[in-house]
C-alpha cells in the first residue's frame, strides 16, 4: 500500500498522463522481472548416490529423488550422514538424492547404472559415491565413462579394505578416489591402498546419526572422507561448471598438502585436500 501511495504522489506532481502511464509501465516491468525471472544463484547440483537423505534430520535442499516410491527417506542412515557432511563444507548446494542403497547398504549394479543415467538426465555437476564394488564391472565402467563425457565429476570412496586395493569406481582413472586420515594426518587403519588421488578427514567425523548409524559410537572411514572432499571440491568448480576432469585434477593438486616425499603414492595419493578458499 505504501508503494502505491508513493507512485501516486509522483503522478500528481508530474501532472501529465503520459508520465503517469510511463511510470506505471516501468513499475509493472520491474515487478515482473523481479518476481518471475529465475535467479542464478550458482548453486551446484550434487547427486548423493547412497541410502537416501532424510530431510527430517538433515537441513539440506533436496530437489529430486531417484526413487520416489520409497516410504522411508533413509532406511540405513548413511546417506543422511554423507549429505550433512557435504553441506557443512558448502551450503550452496542443490542435492539430488540417488537413494538406491537398502537398509543394509546394498544395491545391484543394474540399479546403480540406472541412478547414473538419472544423474545425466538431471544434468548434475558432481556425484558423491561413498561406497564401492570390490570387482570391476564392464557395464558400470562404460556408464562411468558416459557420465564423465557429460562433464560430470565423480568423487568416490577408495574403500575400507584393510590395506587392499581400492574399490570401483574409485579405481577408474576418470574418477576422483578419496582415502581417509585423522586430525593428525595419520592414515585410517582400514583404508584401501593403490589408486588413491587424495586424502581428507575421515576419522571420528561429526555428523547426524540415525537408523543403523545411531548404533555406531564413532563414525570413521573413507565414506566420510569422501563427503568432506566432495563439499570442498564443489567450492572449486567455477559457476559455469566448464572445467574438464583433467582441469579439476590439476587445480586440486595445487590445493593439497603433500604427506609423502613422492608426488603421488598408493596411500596418500597426491596428498591432503586443504579446505581453504
Amino acid at each position: 500500500m505504501e508503494k502505491n501511495n508513493y507512485v501516486s504522489r509522483i503522478y500528481y506532481k508530474g501532472g501529465n498522463m503520459k508520465i503517469k502511464f510511463i511510470f506505471l509501465f516501468l513499475f509493472i516491468i520491474i515487478t515482473i522481472v523481479f518476481i518471475y525471472i529465475p535467479k542464478n544463484d550458482h548453486n551446484i547440483k550434487i547427486a548423493v548416490i547412497d541410502s537416501g537423505i532424510d530431510v527430517n534430520h538433515v537441513d539440506v535442499s533436496v530437489i529430486k529423488r531417484f526413487d520416489n516410491k520409497k516410504t522411508v527417506m533413509d532406511s540405513f542412515g548413511h546417506g543422511s550422514a554423507i549429505a550433512e557432511i557435504i553441506n557443512k563444507n558448502n551450503e550452496n548446494i542443490d542435492f539430488y538424492d540417488g537413494n538406491i542403497l537398502d537398509e543394509n547398504g546394498n544395491t545391484s549394479v543394474e540399479t546403480l547404472i540406472k541412478a547414473l543415467d538419472w544423474c545425466i538426465d538431471n544434468k548434475v555437476n558432481l556425484i558423491n559415491m561413498s561406497f564401492g564394488l570390490s570387482e570391476n564391472n564392464v557395464k558400470l565402467q562404460k556408464k562411468i565413462d558416459e557420465v564423465v563425457s557429460h562433464n560430470i565429476l565423480i568423487i568416490a570412496a577408495a574403500g575400507n579394505k584393510f590395506g587392499l586395493k581400492s574399490d570401483y569406481p574409485a579405481r577408474y582413472n576418470n574418477v576422483i578416489s578419496i582415502s581417509a586420515v585423522d586430525s593428525k594426518n595419520k592414515i585410517y587403519k582400514f583404508a584401501a591402498k593403490g589408486k588413491i588421488d587424495f586424502v581428507s578427514l575421515g576419522v571420528d567425523v561429526e555428523t547426524v546419526k540415525i537408523k543403523k548409524l545411531a548404533e555406531v559410537k564413532v563414525l570413521s572411514g573413507t565414506s566420510f572422507a569422501t563427503a568432506n572432499a566432495t563439499g570442498y571440491i564443489s567450492k572449486l568448480i567455477p559457476d559455469d561448471f566448464s572445467l574438464s576432469f583433467k582441469d579439476i585434477l590439476h587445480r586440486l593438486k595445487q590445493k593439497t598438502q603433500t604427506l609423502n616425499n613422492d608426488e603421488r603414492d598408493s596411500t596418500y595419493g597426491y596428498g591432503l585436500l586443504l579446505n581453504k578458499n
